[in-house]
């Protein structure tokens, strides 16, 4: 299933339960299976689950650390851009007014939630 990185509580969970899952399977303590006819030993795919596992949370992680990286930058280049715009020098008086309305205007252009 996809993962919404702005979900909090969903990321949060998600990561858990595999991060406890990791640690279940690394508890598992049968490293060998006997049958009438043969044997399983398990070592290798209890070591290789909890490695997936653990990557699975790492994934989760990185997912939201991707997300976070993306949405910052988006905000710094727009306040850069904001802040280039006040800094410019208006040619005429209608550049000027609209530099005024925009300033005027900037609280509620760059609040945001």
């Amino acid at each position: 299933a996809d993962l919404d990185p702005l979900d909090v509580e969903s990321v949060r969970v998600r990561t858990e339960a595999y991060l406890q899952a990791g640690t279940e399977i690394e508890k598992l303590t049968t490293e060998i299976v006997k049958f009438p006819l043969f044997e399983l030993h398990c070592t290798d795919i209890i070591q290789h689950m909890s490695q997936r596992a653990y990557h699975l949370a790492a994934c989760c992680l990185e997912t939201v650390a991707q997300s976070i990286q993306e949405r910052s930058q988006a905000v710094l280049n727009e306040w850069q851009e904001t802040h280039e715009r006040i800094l410019s020098n208006p040619e005429d008086e209608e550049e000027l007014a609209n530099l005024k309305q925009f300033m005027a205007d900037l609280p509620q252009l760059k609040t945001k939630p």
